[in-house]
């Protein structure tokens, strides 16, 4: 997704889970359901895979914000790569 439609897409997210709009953490995400993260116009798919993400990310399966700035990004492509919902774009 891309363009116009993915900025209306994350900015109706970001206003559904973030408290402040600025940033967004895994504890914000945790609480809603698919259905609920649908309302923001994401696809049920999505939902589940950012649902995914964000539970993985709280029991410590995925790096935390330090560890990612240390990778570069085809390690951090890498590493998500195969992750539900995670795809490499060429």
């Amino acid at each position: 997704m891309a363009g116009k439609a993915a900025g209306t897409i994350y900015g109706r997210f970001l206003e559904l889970v973030s408290a402040n709009r600025e940033t967004l953490s895994p504890e914000d995400v945790i609480g809603f359901s698919p259905e609920e993260l649908k309302i923001a116009g994401l696809s049920l798919n999505k939902a589940l895979a950012i649902l995914d993400l964000a539970e993985k990310s709280l029991v410590g399966e995925l790096p935390d914000k330090k560890e990612l700035s240390s990778l570069d990004r085809r390690n951090v492509s890498d590493f998500y790569s195969g992750k539900k919902g995670c795809t490499r774009h060429r």
